[in-house]
């Protein structure tokens, strides 16, 4: 018995149908792939740090407002990056987790 046949005979009906459920890929664990706007790229890379960085370090660093550095936190965010917010007694530091 064929590997078609073992399809047919597991889920039943038309076997093209079955492996055209995939979409494409082989199924292997593939990394995953963010779509950052280009503008967020320097804030990104602070918050990529093993540490992280707090909001006044990114101001610092870049030259934007602390507005515009909690949008671009937002943004990567709903890249679909996980950013965790940890409090150090002062300031809260932002990092990839």
């Amino acid at each position: 018995m064929g590997a078609l046949g073992f399809l047919r005979s597991f889920f039943g009906g038309n076997p093209p149908a079955v492996v055209k459920l995939g979409k494409g890929d082989t199924g292997a664990v593939k990394s995953p792939t963010y779509k950052i706007p280009k503008f967020c790229r320097e804030s990104f890379l602070m918050i990529s740090r093993q540490r992280g960085a707090t909001v006044n370090e990114i101001v610092k660093k870049t030259g934007k407002s602390k507005g515009t550095i909690y949008q671009e936190i937002a943004l990567i965010k709903k890249s679909g990056v996980k950013i965790v917010r940890a409090y150090e007694k002062p300031v809260y530091r932002f990092r990839v987790g």
